[in-house]
């Protein structure tokens, strides 16, 4: 957890649990005398709150992604897959890795393969998956919203190769998995061989076309990338994609020396890799097929939800002029208006969606340009970020009275419209301090109770009285 936000989200809870009680009285006004010409007053109003639709449309310009199908009881279907250009460093050639076989005019490629990396999963470990890599054959766009097709870049001929997997590995022993997933330096993968005129076609060309490879303009070119997903029948699991990775292996010479001193040769398998870095293109593609029937059932008036990635948003409806609360604190000056939201109990089944750890509450007209810019959250354009507490199911994002200050000097004819968006939150490592804010990538969900008077809010103001 972010030790910063830990601390503020701490400061804020002492300062309001020790100057608000369940009615919500005046704020900080309670130990003043009658005649310091302060007059404070609370107004109560109704946060009109609904489920929107993502239309699988979110910003997600990263390195890693999701991979699978995956049906859910409440929510339905989901399905996640991604292309991806790879990183080539600028005139690059084999020479300098010096394979054996080269020396001797040979090609060296002895095999490639595709490595996905992932390192957690969503749903049945078991259940049989099969991954189909496709090579890209139309150049990939600087688009990073999800909504993508994928058949606009790539030919299904092109297929480079298929393999089925489980998320657990079965044909590795319980104790070499367990040192995989417990491991500081190691990460489980799905393995896919190259044909094998992939891996020495790739090496004639270094030395053939040097031009190619000079720099990643010209590799994007010659290699344009691989489109990366599931065939339609498998269903059950989606991973988790910390990284994609093509390696070409080749036989190297080492040297070692024993304990004579004396030195003698040995031949070694080693890899040249291609993976993608954030100075390429991945296009991650998330498509929601949600229950909204299902959804209006389940809630029966009581509950909105949320949804990630790129699902299901919470909008939420100020009525600062559709019920006059900008006319009923006109001339005053706003205090606190404390926001936050419970939760419903989880689904009952095994593979039940968990609350995404956090939710950004932003201006509805700004929650596409706000993740382009690389926002944080910050009162000053509105938005504020609420993390999620188990012990209570809820969020709390503090004193959210800024909104109802910029709306009256502003557009005081509209009501605010605000919604609710699972993110995740990025740190520095050494500090901890909050670098960045995006759209969560992770498989999450919550339903939020909007039974009773949990969408009552009371903002308390103020105002100077001059002594008569």
């Amino acid at each position: 957890m972010n030790f910063r936000l830990f601390l503020l989200g701490i400061f804020a809870g002492v300062i309001f649990l020790n100057s608000c009680n369940d009615e919500f009285n005046s704020v900080g006004m309670g130990m003043k005398p009658d005649t310091d010409g302060n007059s404070t007053r609370t107004d109560t109003f109704q946060i009109v709150a609904s489920t929107i639709s993502a239309n699988d449309y979110i910003y997600a310009r990263t390195i890693y992604g999701l991979l699978g199908n995956i049906s859910d009881d409440l929510y339905g279907d989901f399905k996640a897959d991604y292309l991806s250009e790879f990183y080539c460093p600028e005139n690059f050639s084999f020479d300098s890795a010096d394979p054996i076989k080269a020396r001797e005019g040979l090609n060296p490629i002895d095999s490639a393969k595709i490595y996905i990396y992932y390192n957690s999963w969503v749903g049945d470990s078991i259940a049989p998956m099969t991954l189909n890599v496709y090579e890209v054959s139309k150049p990939l766009e600087k688009n990073y919203y999800t909504d993508i097709d994928p058949a606009d870049y790539y030919d299904p001929s092109d297929l480079l190769g298929s393999v089925t997997y489980t998320p657990r590995n079965y044909n590795l022993t319980d104790s070499a998995w367990n040192a995989i997933i417990t491991g500081s330096n190691s990460m489980p993968s799905v393995s896919l061989r190259l044909p094998d005129e992939f891996g020495q076609q790739f090496y004639e060309d270094t030395k053939n076309h040097p031009e190619y490879f000079k720099n990643q303009t010209t590799f994007n070119e010659y290699f344009k990338g691989i489109y990366v997903t599931n065939s339609e029948n498998s269903k059950g699991n989606i991973l988790n994609i910390y990284e994609t990775a093509i390696i070409f292996f080749f036989e190297k010479e080492g040297t070692t020396t024993d304990s004579n001193g004396e030195d003698s040769v040995y031949v070694y398998t080693a890899g040249q890799v291609f993976t993608p870095t954030l100075e390429v293109i991945q296009m991650n593609r998330f498509k929601n097929n949600i229950d909204f029937d299902r959804l209006e059932q389940e809630s029966k008036g009581e509950s909105v939800f949320v949804k990630s990635p790129a699902g299901l948003y919470t909008q939420l409806n100020i009525p600062t002029a559709t019920e006059g609360l900008i006319d009923k604190i006109e001339g005053r000056t706003i205090n606190n208006l404390f926001f936050n939201i419970k939760l419903k109990p989880e689904q009952e089944w095994e593979y039940a969606l968990t609350p995404p750890p956090y939710l950004l509450l932003l201006p509805k007209d700004s929650l596409y340009i706000h993740f382009e810019k690389n926002r944080l959250a910050d009162s000053s354009v509105q938005s504020y970020l609420g993390t999620y507490a188990a012990s209570s199911r809820s969020y709390d994002f503090g004193n959210i009275a800024n909104l109802v200050s910029v709306q009256m000097n502003s557009d005081r004819d509209k009501d605010i419209e605000m919604v609710l968006v699972p993110v995740d939150v990025i740190t520095d490592s050494s500090y901890g301090t909050v670098t960045d804010i995006v759209p969560s990538v992770a498989l999450t969900a919550a339903e939020i109770r909007i039974d009773g008077d949990l969408m009552e809010f009371h903002i308390t103001s103020s105002k100077f009285v001059e002594d008569e």
